[in-house]
Parts: structure tokens; C-alpha cells; sequence
């Protein structure tokens, strides 16, 4: 039996969900049996990372994640707006363990881990 990775399988659903949206809860449904049948129930996180990757890309917005110390300052929020010609949706986390500096993930890739935390942590691994 051939063996699908996460974003086949995404792929295979979002274009199955797209096709027939009056189906979606029989497909589902038959999506699950598949996964369970080719003993590939743990790859269900990514296929849902690679879904709604496939939803923002249809949608043409950019998910940016920005974490930071404190709430972040609403000009950084509004330069992140302009930059993505207001085609964006934050979710600002708060996470003092950062201790300070800014993280962000665009899209589910990271793109910048400029955290206090993180400097640390690489300069206790080398």
C-alpha cells in the first residue's frame, strides 16, 4: 500500500472538501477511516497545520504570529499591517518567558526568533 505524507493527504482532503461542500460531513468522515486504515492517525496535527495553510492560501491572507515578552506596541502591530497591505491577521501571544525581543512566525514558518530566551539557549548550546 502506498504511504502519504501530511501534506498529500491535506491536499487530497481540501480539494475533496472543496469539489463537494454539500459532502463535507461524509468525506470527513471517510477521510478518518482512511487515516485509521493506513495506521496514520499521527500525522492528523500536520494535516491540519497544511489545511489551514491551504485556507489562508486560497483566502490570500497571511496569519502572523507574534510572540513578545508584554503586549506588544500597537505601532509594531501597525507596521506588521502595512507591510502585508493590511492583508493580515495577528494573533499576538504573551509569553514572558521571552524576557524581551519578538518572536514571529508568518504563515506557520519561522521567520524571526529575535527572544531573549532564544539568544540565551544558543549561547548555552555552543
Amino acid at each position: 500500500m502506498a504511504r502519504f505524507n501530511s501534506k498529500q493527504y491535506s491536499q487530497a482532503l481540501f480539494e475533496s472538501l472543496q469539489s463537494s461542500p454539500k459532502d463535507q460531513g461524509k468525506i470527513l468522515e471517510n477521510f478518518a477511516s482512511l487515516l485509521v486504515g493506513n495506521h496514520d492517525r499521527t500525522l492528523t496535527p500536520n494535516i491540519i497545520r497544511h489545511l489551514k495553510r491551504f485556507l489562508k492560501e486560497k483566502a490570500n491572507t497571511n496569519i502572523v504570529s507574534l510572540t513578545t515578552a508584554k503586549k506588544a506596541d500597537p505601532e509594531l502591530l501597525a507596521q506588521i499591517q502595512k507591510s502585508f497591505d493590511n492583508n493580515v491577521q495577528i494573533q499576538e501571544r504573551v509569553n514572558p518567558e521571552a524576557i524581551g525581543g519578538v518572536k514571529i512566525v508568518i504563515n506557520d514558518e519561522e521567520v524571526i526568533d529575535g527572544t531573549f530566551k532564544s539568544r540565551i539557549e544558543k549561547l548555552f548550546k555552543n
